[in-house]
């Protein structure tokens, strides 16, 4: 019997002795654990710590936290935080207090420690949560330490419905939180964390207002181990948002679902897929009483965004795919918008660095830093000098066919071209550039017909019928017979097409050599027309002259003539009441008579070069406007060396018609002298 009770005494205090043993060794194991997790958190950007400890006794212990976030100069989210700090008056983000900790061998789940936390919510804060249940605390954790050193915890919020703030304010703002639970898990060593979390219902606002999201879940992953990477993905069932008085309506969305998988190449620039996706979207608004529409219902199937950027050595690619639609706007049905754009071969560390230097420029933008902004010019520099290809891939409009509307557009810096800082005309010789844009001009006319039909849509008073869509397509066929004319496009059949390139400044149209500057010019031309014959009545002030009108005076000469005798001259009336808008060019400014030309001018035969000149005697300041044979504009005000005269070099003149248009700068009328002649004329000394 007496050896039985020893050997029980020796097994009980061998026991005692073991559980000891090992709430000693699992207490140290928890203290090694918490300094590599202080490691990790000086690691972060921003991070400083004043205590991160755990402290140890027999069977428990306490972890112990001050820690502080400032994000430093070259953090991407240093310009928000500082405009948040300055609106709050804080210096830093700060997290302190204490955790209890359980350690040994019964703490259930075969874990090494437990934490079990619960946060209640103090008493002089439960006056602003009046529908705040009862005792139960706002957060609780239940979290274990794993023999390996891994993390597990479970957290919850308490579920809240009801008013927020001051009970006397009936304006005060309601919140709703339901079923807001997740879990973490971080790794052993401290380098992959895992987010997993969901929300039953999230619900804001205030009178007359408010938004709520359904079914909310989110999950993310932070991997450190072989550089920063973030993976995850966020699902949304629905988001509501409803307005009230004096205009009412509800915006409903969803499902919504973003996924991304990112590393961090430099401080700036991340790498890898972000897709975007939204299933559903719809209006509806009505009362709105300061316009004309009392209704308005819009829904659109879906929104898709995709992004990806990868890494080539020190370049980076990127692409993007963005689609929207179909849509439909007041039961009217709308095509479906694609765009794939790309940028490739950039420098990765040049455009790392200007983006940190633009970040700091916009921090001090009331105070500008002349040396950041040098910076900035020096590494914008050094991007375009890698020769990086911006290209739009794919612009299109589905109307009732895919690609019925497409353009294309690719654009790069020419191989040892190097761009003048103090000049901006090289730039046609330093770019390259394509420009391909088809159209169904069946596909056209729908869209036409469909903006008429919003137009009354828009107005209570208006409605659509047959009338207005006869209208509608009348407009088109006006329209179309302008685009005919022009030689900017070509039309095969219901086919427009237009192709133009430029390289090393060689311009190309529609697979023809060109001019530039005259495709310019008949573009503006071509934009007016298109204009006069949509809006008939809008085109009362001409603002481009008429090739068309009777000119005031006529004259016919050739290279020849001018060489023989005395320069051609002719006195004008010059100005009018129709006001340039320089969208012919720069120097297309002044009044003029646009519906004819102060004088026409025919030129029967070839030479190196003709000068036309105008001058005033009564001080006014005067320009010319004059139209080639070809379609070209050439206009000038106050040339080089002759005060307020205006003078016009033609190289190579092409016989024909050149139409000359005398403008008066102000307001008002003025006689003037145009010569013509085979040699620049002398300045005014």
């Amino acid at each position: 019997m007496r050896t039985a009770l020893i050997g029980g005494a020796i097994l009980v205090i061998a026991a005692i002795a073991a559980y000891l043993g090992v709430s000693h060794f699992i207490g140290g194991m928890v203290s090694t654990q918490v300094a590599l997790y202080e490691r990790r958190l000086l690691e972060i950007d921003g991070v400083s710590v004043t205590r991160f400890a755990y402290d140890k006794r027999l069977f428990d212990g306490e972890l112990i936290y001050d820690i502080a976030w400032r994000p430093s100069r070259e953090h991407p989210l240093r310009a928000a935080f500082d405009e948040i700090a300055k609106k709050e008056g804080l210096k830093e983000i700060r997290l302190a207090g204490r955790i209890p900790v359980r350690h040994g061998p019964w703490v259930g789940k075969f874990a090494a420690a437990r934490i079990d936390f619960k946060k209640s919510l103090p008493d002089e804060e439960r006056k602003y949560f009046p529908k705040y249940p009862g005792q139960a605390p706002w957060l609780t954790i239940d979290a274990i330490v794993e023999w390996t050193g891994e993390v597990g915890a479970a957290f919850r919020f308490v579920d809240y419905d009801g008013r927020i703030g001051d009970l006397d304010d009936p304006d005060e703002p309601i919140a709703a939180v339901e079923g807001h639970r997740g879990f973490v898990w971080v790794a052993g060593d401290a380098t992959r964390a895992t987010l997993e979390t969901t929300l039953s219902r999230l619900q804001a606002g205030a009178l007359p207002g408010f938004g709520e999201i359904r079914d909310a879940k989110l999950k993310g992953t932070i991997d450190i181990a072989n550089g920063q990477r973030l993976t995850g993905a966020l699902e949304i069932g629905t988001l509501q948002v409803e307005v009230k008085a004096p205009a009412s309506g509800s915006v409903t969305a969803g499902p919504y679902r973003l996924t991304f998988d990112a590393k961090q190449e430099w401080p700036f620039i991340w790498t890898g897929d972000f897709v975007s996706e939204l299933r559903g979207l719809t209006f509806n608004l009505s009362d709105l009483r300061a316009d004309k529409l009392q209704e308005l219902r819009a829904t659109l199937a879906a929104f898709d965004l995709r992004s990806t950027t990868t890494r080539k050595g020190e370049k980076i690619d990127t692409t993007t795919a963005f689609t929207i639609g179909p849509a439909t706007i007041a039961d009217i049905a709308l095509p479906a918008l694609a765009l794939d754009v790309s940028l490739r071969d950039l420098d990765g560390e040049a455009f790392n660095a200007w983006i940190g230097t633009l970040d700091s420029v916009v921090a001090t933008l009331g105070k500008p830093d002349p040396a950041a902004i040098e910076r900035l010019t020096q590494l914008g520099a050094r991007l375009v000098a890698a020769g990086p290809q911006f290209a739009v891939d794919r612009l299109s409009l589905s109307v009732r066919s895919p690609d019925d509307l497409k353009l294309t557009l690719q654009a790069r810096p020419a191989a040892g071209v190097v761009l003048p800082k103090d000049r901006f005309a090289p730039l046609f010789e330093w770019l390259e550039a394509r420009v391909a844009f088809t159209a169904s001009l069946e596909a056209m006319e729908a869209l036409l017909v469909a903006a008429a039909r919003l137009e009354t849509a828009f107005d209570k008073n208006r409605g659509f019928g047959a009338a207005e869509e006869r209208a509608a397509r009348e407009r088109f066929a006006r329209a179309k017979a302008v685009l005919a004319q022009t030689p900017l496009v070509a039309i095969e059949g219901d086919v427009l097409r237009i192709e133009a390139d430029l390289t090393r400044g060689r311009f190309g149209l529609n697979g023809r050599p060109g001019d530039l500057m005259q495709a310019f010019a008949l573009g503006a031309m071509a934009a007016d027309g298109l204009k006069q014959a949509m809006w008939p009545t809008a085109a009362a002030r001409r603002e481009v002259p008429n090739p068309q009108g009777a000119p005031t005076a006529r004259r016919a000469f050739t290279q020849a003539n001018l060489l023989a005798g005395a320069p051609f001259l002719q006195l004008v009336q010059a100005g009018g009441d129709d006001l340039m808008d320089g969208r012919l060019g720069p120097d297309c400014t002044g009044h003029i008579d646009a519906a004819r030309p102060t004088l026409s001018v025919d030129y029967v035969a070839g030479g190196d070069e003709v000068f036309i000149h105008a001058s005033t005697s009564s001080g006014s300041d005067i320009g010319l406007i004059v139209r080639t044979p070809g379609g070209a504009w050439l206009c000038n005000d106050d040339a080089p060396g002759r005060d307020f005269d205006p003078l016009v070099r033609i190289a190579r003149p092409a016989p024909g018609r050149y139409l000359v248009w005398v403008a008066t700068i102000e307001p008002a009328r003025a006689e003037a002298l145009v010569r013509i002649t085979p040699t620049e004329p002398a300045r005014r000394r």
